[in-house]
């Protein structure tokens, strides 16, 4: 199952060029799955996860989303990672962390990592990495 939604998350950041793609799934059942959004669009906050979790919203009318997980290609970034804590998701998996990214030490230190991020929550959802780290890592070259 993780790897099956993972290369889903894969799938949508090739169709786009990019290197973020996301997947919100309960079990085996695909809810979302997106890419970034378009540069050309100007949204700082245009994250996959981010477009996901409207996604979901509006497909639900809902804005917690208990027993979805998240499925994306890169570890989720601060503003991501606290979306993802207050959708109240179960569990978050990435494929690379964000310190892998191009500018990644400078720009994402380890203080500011999902798992730090997530351990200031009393409840936040599991985290689990490295899921097709290789196959994500390729899509780098769309942000190099």
């Amino acid at each position: 199952m993780y790897k099956s939604h993972m290369r889903l998350a894969i799938e949508k950041a090739r169709e786009a060029d990019s290197a973020f793609g996301a997947v919100l799934a309960m079990g085996d059942q695909v809810a979302v799955s997106v890419s970034d959004a378009d540069p050309a669009q100007y949204d700082p906050t245009g994250h996959a996860i981010l477009q996901a979790l409207r996604e979901l919203g509006k497909l639900t009318h809902e804005i917690r989303f208990p027993g979805y997980s998240l499925y994306t290609t890169v570890e989720p970034c601060p503003m991501c990672a606290a979306a993802c804590i207050t959708a109240h998701l179960e569990a978050v998996y990435f494929g690379i962390a964000l310190e892998e990214l191009s500018l990644g030490q400078e720009r994402y230190p380890e203080a500011l990592s999902a798992s730090k991020i997530f351990n200031l929550h009393q409840n936040p959802p599991a985290l689990g990495g490295g899921i097709l780290a290789d196959e994500c890592r390729e899509l780098l070259h769309f942000i190099q």
